[in-house]
């Protein structure tokens, strides 16, 4: 198409004040047809949250979408560079990269940002577009504790028949990274756990034993 510029009564001018010159079948391009609408988060930040020890690839919330107008579109999303925890797909999911920790880190804060490779005028280019903060939070999730005394000491000994009732057959420990210690029920279970007590994690003669063959209880231990 041409454009044809005559000079009026108030002329276009230039920063430095110079009036535009007067044109007449100047050629310019019409990018009405080839026009590109950039793709836009609809907020400037977004909250999302995941359990703690999701396997690695697993979801975290819901995509985050953004609008464009171009529909035909093919969507470029990028993390923050350097942040490797998470990763983001072409429809704006973010996925966990490996099994994350409620009591190391409970909340982890990122940018997130879009490109749809395109210049207004429709050719290509790298800039992004729009970029969004975002929180992700890690949910606590309640985790069984671990008994870590472990061994043959634990599992199988041998006592004196007689021994006295006071005498400490063994104390066993448990870890649990989400509970107060002290808030750990210890249980026995087992054939002949009525011939013994428990202290706590401190296991004891109930009666001091006769010469017999007692059967080990086995040890559980759980949350109040």
């Amino acid at each position: 198409m041409t454009l044809t510029y005559t000079k009026g009564s108030n002329p276009v001018k230039d920063r430095a004040g110079n009036e535009a010159v007067p044109q007449e079948n100047w050629p310019v391009k019409n990018h009405t047809a080839t026009s590109n609408s950039p793709p836009a988060f609809s907020a400037e930040s977004v909250t999302l949250s995941v359990d703690e020890n999701t396997p690695s690839g697993g979801n975290v919330g819901s995509p985050v979408t953004v609008k464009d107008a171009d529909s035909s579109d093919t969507l470029d999303y990028t993390l923050l560079s350097g942040y490797t925890l998470f990763s983001v797909d072409s429809n704006g999911q973010i996925t966990t990269s490996t099994a994350l920790d409620h009591e190391t880190t409970d909340k982890y804060e990122t940018g997130l940002f879009v490109r749809d490779n395109k210049r207004p005028d429709g050719g290509g280019e790298s800039t992004f577009d729009d970029s969004i903060h975002m929180t992700i939070n890690v949910n606590d999730v309640d985790e069984k504790p671990v008994i870590t005394t472990t061994g043959a000491s634990y599992t199988s000994t041998s006592w004196a028949e007689n021994t006295s009732a006071t005498t400490i057959i063994a104390t066993y420990a448990a870890t649990d990274p989400g509970t107060d210690l002290t808030d750990l029920v210890w249980t026995m279970d087992g054939a002949d756990s009525g011939e013994f007590h428990l202290f706590g994690s401190t296991l004891r003669f109930r009666d001091p034993p006769i010469s017999r063959t007692l059967r080990t209880p086995t040890e559980t231990a759980s949350m109040v």
